[in-house]
């Protein structure tokens, strides 16, 4: 990564982070996830590898990324934790909605499957194409009666 910085914030990288244009905070939050994983890794030797793109051919890649996308999925499963409320057996209603931390977890899970991505190589850029692409698809299958 370039311009590798430690994973220490303040209160000027947040509000760096907050004034950033729209188009920028994807690009950042990938920035962001690289430095903490390399934080991470060299503080716990083993956590991440010591280089990447990974090599996806090798089954331990495949394992680790298959393996951090499944520690996303059980922080999304904790952000449904806080839907109280979403039991259709219930007879009560519980009103309370913890909105911070339903995002927290959600964006817990979010860092996790980022994580992957920065492994193989894949940039903000790309996610981004993809995502754009892909709501093309979904869009024309709305259209046609998919």
């Amino acid at each position: 990564m370039a311009n590798e910085k430690p994973y220490n914030f303040s209160l000027m990288d947040m509000t760096r982070a907050l004034s950033l244009q729209h188009n920028d905070r994807l690009t950042e939050m990938f920035y962001l996830r690289e430095a903490f994983m390399r934080a991470l890794r060299d503080s716990k030797p083993g956590t991440y590898p010591d280089s990447w793109p990974i090599d996806m051919s090798l089954k331990s890649s495949q394992q680790l990324c298959r393996d951090l996308i499944r520690c996303g999925v059980e922080e999304l499963f904790e952000a449904t934790q806080h839907f109280r409320n979403a039991k259709a057996h219930r007879s009560t209603d519980v009103s309370e909605f913890d909105r911070q931390a339903f995002l927290e977890e959600v964006v817990d899970g979010l860092n996790y499957v980022l994580s992957p991505l920065v492994l193989m190589g894949f940039t903000a850029d790309d996610l981004f194409a993809m995502y754009v692409q892909k709501d093309g698809i979904i869009n024309e299958r709305l259209v046609s009666g998919y």
